[in-house]
């Protein structure tokens, strides 16, 4: 329902801003009563949400989670009916920029409907600190009075110390496992905040972003030829309503936590995500090309995992659902994950379909999911076919980090499969 809130409002704002705005980008004046009207239906409303979810009420101090880098969303501009006229609400922001705890206060998707407060959070160990913030409505030549918002910064439990992705996925001086991890077999990674109570690895890394998931599940960020996954878990979404400057296209640090998918590695459990200068990162290597000796002497410790690969082979045919039932026809294909062969000389590579990738963010299914499915149905046992996606690990029984099990390439965009 609250989801249902924000898209509701978020495209009340958008549609009728142009029917409200002056010339000269002055405010319309709609008479004393229509305007007194339209700011207490803002007023009454939502005006600050916690994560564009969880709503701040006036006179009440919310706490904001540090660990969880919280960010606070607010209404700027918002279009109001009242007695059949569209009043336009616009809503200044103010607070003590001296303190230091604002980190960014921006626009938020790309309009002027909405801003977002990002903060500086109090370091492990130092005292919580409170904020205030004031909300002044103006709509047309009335002024509403202001609203105060307070607020408790909690100060982080955890450290996330920075590794580059070259750290994160280098390897021990023996080559067999990566070097922050302490037990293959399990595929733990070291323990850095054991006093704060849990036995996990939590860091803050750096990368291009090249790909997000239509239905915010997961992406991909890069930095050179190294590629790591990042991976919301549930609830949140990978999109920027949630994490400001989170756009394909823009180099970001991303706290979460090192972690495996069948032995895949990626960022999991994502608590930040900011846009940063490129500084000493290199752009993302754009497409690898694999062939059967590729494939003969790949390795889950060869640096290319995640990587962006394309292969030229023959169709093998033996589509299968996730339960490994046979898929025999275009229709029996399900809305979900399902595989294919392919030949590449006399290896045969598995080809993964990942649902996310043909999901938008209210899970409806997307163009996408058809055009795979017709380029897969349309070809026969023998054709040639070229593949390309993101190359992933795949383990063999239940060993995570010890190099037994395969690889499998994922496609994420049309045309990806011809």
């Amino acid at each position: 329902m609250k989801k249902s809130l924000l898209i509701a409002l978020g495209a009340l704002c958008v549609a009728g801003l142009a029917g409200c705005r002056g010339n000269e980008g002055g405010t319309t004046s709609y008479g004393a009563e229509v305007e007194a009207a339209a700011i207490q239906k803002v007023v009454g409303g939502n005006l600050a949400l916690i994560e564009n979810v969880t709503p701040l009420i006036p006179g009440q101090v919310s706490e904001l989670d540090g660990d969880k880098n919280d960010n606070i969303t607010v209404v700027a501009r918002q279009l109001v009916p009242v007695n059949g006229v569209k009043a336009e609400v616009l809503v200044d922001w103010t607070y003590d920029s001296s303190t230091g705890l604002v980190d960014d206060f921006h626009v938020l998707e790309g309009g002027d409907t909405n801003k977002v407060f990002e903060f500086n959070y109090p370091a492990k160990g130092a005292e919580n600190a409170s904020f205030e913030f004031t909300a002044t409505p103006k709509c047309g030549n009335t002024t509403g009075d202001p609203v105060k918002f307070n607020v408790s910064l909690l100060a982080m439990k955890r450290v996330f110390p920075e590794y580059k992705l070259s750290e994160i996925l280098g390897l021990n001086e023996a080559g067999t496992c990566y070097q922050h991890v302490t037990d293959a077999a399990k595929g733990y990674w070291e323990s850095n905040n054991v006093d704060a109570g849990d036995n996990y690895m939590y860091i803050t890394t750096f990368g291009k972003v090249t790909y997000l998931a239509p239905d915010g599940n997961w992406g991909l960020i890069a930095d050179g030829s190294l590629y790591c996954e990042i991976y919301a878990g549930s609830g949140t979404k990978l999109n920027n309503k949630y994490f400001p400057g989170l756009e394909v296209g823009n180099w970001v640090k991303v706290r979460g936590e090192p972690s495996n998918y069948k032995g895949n590695v990626q960022i999991g459990y994502i608590s930040m995500v900011k846009k940063v200068e490129q500084g000493t990162m290199v752009e993302p290597v754009a497409v690898k090309t694999m062939n059967e000796a590729y494939l003969n002497s790949y390795s889950q410790f060869n640096g290319d995992m995640n990587a962006v690969f394309t292969v030229d082979g023959v169709f093998n045919g033996n589509v299968k659902n996730k339960n490994g039932v046979a898929i025999t026809s275009a229709d029996q294909v399900p809305n979900d994950r399902y595989t294919f062969e392919i030949k590449v000389g006399e290896k045969v590579l598995v080809i993964a379909m990942d649902y996310h990738t043909w999901r938008d963010a209210d899970a409806n299914q997307t163009d996408l999911f058809t055009t795979f499915r017709d380029a897969i149905f349309g070809k026969s046992v023998g054709n040639a076919i070229t593949v390309k996606g993101t190359l992933r690990f795949v383990m063999n029984g239940a060993s995570v980090f010890t190099n037994d099990g395969t690889c499998q390439l994922t496609p994420f965009l049309s045309g990806d499969i011809a």
